[in-house]
């Protein structure tokens, strides 16, 4: 009777053994897909930077051209003024762009549970 109990006692611990093994495999995983979202949600948001900083760069030739023609009366003002406006539109697209990065990266290292440890001066 003694050696049934024992046996099943085993048998039971193996199989709590088991179900904590792969809650743990469960656990694992989840954290590796978020970070590896992040990963992409980072890189993702760099090529929108580097995109959105070629953009203000087009858009500030494309004024100073627009300039260059104004001084040989080739234009009208309503078009530089629309063409100031652009290049406005594009460098606040950058800064929100640059916003956004910024805080991937932030967002990143919390997943990663790296961010306290960066910026934190004392022992931990």
């Amino acid at each position: 009777m003694g050696n049934r109990y024992a046996k099943s006692e085993l048998e039971e611990t193996e199989l709590r053994k088991e179900q904590l093994l792969l809650s743990l495999k469960q656990i694992e995983r989840f954290i590796l897909k978020e970070v590896h979202n992040r990963v992409n949600e980072v890189n993702t948001l760099r090529s929108n930077l580097e995109k959105s900083y070629d953009i203000l760069k087009l858009q500030r030739a494309k004024l100073e051209e627009e300039k260059r023609r104004l001084r040989y009366a080739r234009t009208s003002s309503d078009i530089l003024v629309r063409y100031e406006e652009d290049l406005l539109n594009a460098q606040i697209s950058l800064a929100l762009a640059l916003f956004n990065y910024r805080h991937s990266v932030v967002n990143l290292d919390l997943t990663k549970n790296t961010l306290l440890g960066k910026y934190w001066k004392g022992p931990l």
